[in-house]
């Protein structure tokens, strides 16, 4: 309700324009979605190489047994939402749960006889962004995939996690989807190595990449390829079975599209897709100077550079970037170049141009790093005032439901709608060294 009060969910089936006529025809949008995500796909990729064809792996994964079912349920969800089978994720579990041997035999014979074709589609519902809604540009596809599959995936994924040496697969510097990992732990790792170098009075350069559609660019075939001498056959055999071949439909209001094929990218919604999306851009690192600092969550990546003269500074950046380019280029992902940002910090630093494969990208004074605003002189003045105007945009929604709710539940909503953003990773910004007004500005509520 809150949201809906903000604007940020529609409250009744909204009209697109779909080759220039509006429409809430079900049917019509359905497919009007399904031939955008689909061709979106396709213009990013219509110059790339094509996927080659799949090789199945004649070695398999050796079975699973009890404890890995029984591990894998205590981290599968049970949430009531149904993928393409119909089946709610409680009722996988509460099955696996009293009927654990049926279920392994079942996991069992999929690792004898290969990833079935019903799990590879997915349910695709569109999800507003920012913008004009009735822009269909401004959508993205959320997918539901079959929830006995998913936890398959999960017993898969605890083979995975449990090799000997799967911290050194994904490297130090990848921060999402891993256990004692956060979008906060990356922020820090990010903000020390800036701090370490300003106090040795080092000028500090940080950049960041933006890829389009990042997840959706993985090639299975090159998966397998960079992956082939560091999992085992059987498991990676699997992995590259999961990742090929996969299809989607869009629904609206039960109405379906026609089915799309994907030969690329990772399933989104997957238990799986996020750790294989890790591992399959971990060689970046290997590609970069030893002296700069990549810190990344997912594929969001920064990287830190630092040296004591500003015209070399720029230099290197430059040469980092190309070489940062050409190494995502390499394993099929797409770089918007006009869209890397850099900043420089220190308070008085000019602006810069940096050249960027052609393009001059000027250094900003503040730059966002996983909804953190961060400005070249560390202060968090930019950071707090957004947190302000978000934080009372939220207030004033609470307050005109506010009657209808209960204390205990007015409590609820205020601590995972307001709260939440206020001391998200305040851990980076929330230090002793902040500003005397901009602590009242927090202490208060931002109020």
């Amino acid at each position: 309700m809150v949201s809906q009060l903000q604007g940020k969910i529609p409250t009744k089936t909204t009209t697109i324009n779909v080759n220039g006529i509006a429409t809430t025809c079900p049917e019509t949008l359905a497919n009007s979605f399904a031939d955008y995500f689909e061709g979106k796909i396709k213009k990013l990729t219509e110059r790339m190489p094509d996927i080659a064809t799949r090789a199945h792996e004649t070695e398999r994964m050796e079975d699973f047994n009890i404890k890995e079912l029984e591990d894998a349920l205590k981290y599968f969800k049970t949430k009531m939402s149904t993928g393409p089978d119909g089946l709610p994720m409680r009722l996988v579990k509460f099955y696996a749960q009293k009927r654990p041997l049926e279920m392994l035999r079942v996991f069992n014979k999929i690792l004898k006889e290969g990833f079935p074709d019903t799990w590879r589609t997915a349910r695709v519902t569109p999800v507003p962004k920012k913008g004009d809604l009735k822009n269909i540009e401004n959508y993205r596809p959320v997918s539901n995939l079959s929830s006995v599959s998913k936890l398959f995936e999960r017993c898969v994924l605890h083979r995975l996690m449990a090799l000997p040496n799967y911290d050194a697969l994904l490297g130090d510097h990848q921060h999402g989807f891993r256990p004692n990992h956060s979008t906060t732990s990356c922020l820090l790792q990010l903000k020390d190595e800036v701090c370490e170098q300003l106090d040795l009075k080092q000028t500090v350069l940080a950049y960041s990449l933006d890829l389009s559609a990042a997840f959706d660019m993985l090639r299975p075939d090159t998966f397998v390829e960079l992956m082939s001498s560091r999992l085992p056959r059987g498991l990676l055999g699997m992995l590259g079975e999961f990742l090929a071949d996969r299809k989607f439909y869009v629904e609206i209001e039960n109405k379906r599209s026609s089915v799309k094929n994907i030969d690329r990218g990772c399933p989104q919604g997957s238990v799986l897709g996020p750790v294989l999306f890790n591992l399959y851009t971990s060689l970046i690192r290997e590609k970069l100077p030893k002296d700069v600092m990549l810190t990344s969550y997912a594929d969001d990546s920064y990287v830190v550079i630092h040296d004591n003269d500003h015209g070399n500074l720029v230099k290197r950046t430059e040469s980092c970037i190309t070489t940062h380019i050409a190494s995502l280029e390499t394993i099929g992902m797409k770089v918007n170049e006009a869209k890397t940002e850099i900043m420089i910090f220190g308070k008085n630093m000019p602006s810069t141009n940096i050249n960027v494969k052609g393009v001059a990208v000027a250094t900003k004074d503040c730059i966002k790093a996983l909804g953190v605003q961060i400005d070249k002189d560390l202060s968090w003045k930019t950071h707090i005032t957004t947190l302000k105007k978000r934080v009372l945009s939220v207030i004033g929604g609470v307050r005109m439901v506010r009657s209808k709710l209960t204390q205990a539940q007015t409590t609820k909503v205020v601590t995972a709608q307001v709260f939440s953003i206020l001391y998200y990773a305040c851990a980076v910004w929330l230090t002793p060294s902040l500003g005397s007004n901009l602590k009242k500005t927090v202490n208060s509520g931002c109020g």
